[in-house]
């Protein structure tokens, strides 16, 4: 009796262990990717706000209409640049821009509340963020501690593209956030230059 016992409790340890080494599995962080690019000069179109990040979408949604309006067709997936750190300045203070790749050259109404402008070449510093917004400010900090770890520090406003159709579920939904970067203050060479827009079709800034 007392050797069924034993043996009993050996199995049952031995479940305990496999379902403890399971839980384990699935409770690793997922691995982290970053890359590093240069991202070629393009022109896009541009809708300048200030306010909640919660109007992202309608914004996009307002060029798009308005790109249709002029009957211009986009030449790219679309993308936010992000001027303030949230927290950093009050909600409604929040500067931002939602852009939209066009070809270049082109022309727009004088009534049209978009702009034109051309986005320098900049080397970028990014990674995938898959699902919702509820937990991108985690792989933003990520994103920060693995530029550290390059040799580069943030020298320009912060990215998001809009790599998914809007109707994919939140989940599964994936946006490359990332920084521009360049070299680390104590490895900056001669020639480096501040990243800045240059206005196509009217003197100022996209900054705002």
């Amino acid at each position: 009796m007392r050797k069924n016992i034993t043996l009993i409790a050996i199995i049952a340890l031995g479940v305990m262990l496999v379902q403890c080494g399971g839980r384990k599995e699935q409770a690793r962080a997922p691995v982290f990717a970053g890359e590093i690019e240069t991202l070629a000069e393009r022109t896009v179109a541009s809708l300048e706000r200030t306010g909640s990040y919660d109007n992202i979408g309608k914004a996009l949604e307002e060029l798009s209409a308005q790109l249709a309006a002029e009957h211009l067709n986009p030449n790219g997936v679309p993308f936010a640049i992000y001027y303030n750190e949230p927290g950093s300045v009050p909600e409604e203070s929040l500067s931002w821009a939602v852009c939209i790749p066009v070809e270049s050259g082109i022309t727009l109404s004088t009534q049209s509340p978009i702009k034109i402008v051309t986005i320098p070449e900049a080397v970028f510093a990014s990674t995938v963020h898959t699902g919702g917004y509820e937990h991108i400010a985690e792989t933003y900090d990520r994103l920060e501690d693995w530029i550290d770890e390059q040799g580069l520090m943030i020298s320009g406003p912060a990215m998001e593209f809009f790599i998914s159709n809007k109707d994919v579920p939140a989940e599964s939904m994936r946006t490359k956030v990332g920084f521009v970067v360049e070299p680390a203050a104590d490895s900056i060479g001669e020639g480096d230059e501040d990243y800045e827009f240059e206005e196509e079709t009217e003197p100022e800034s996209i900054n705002g």
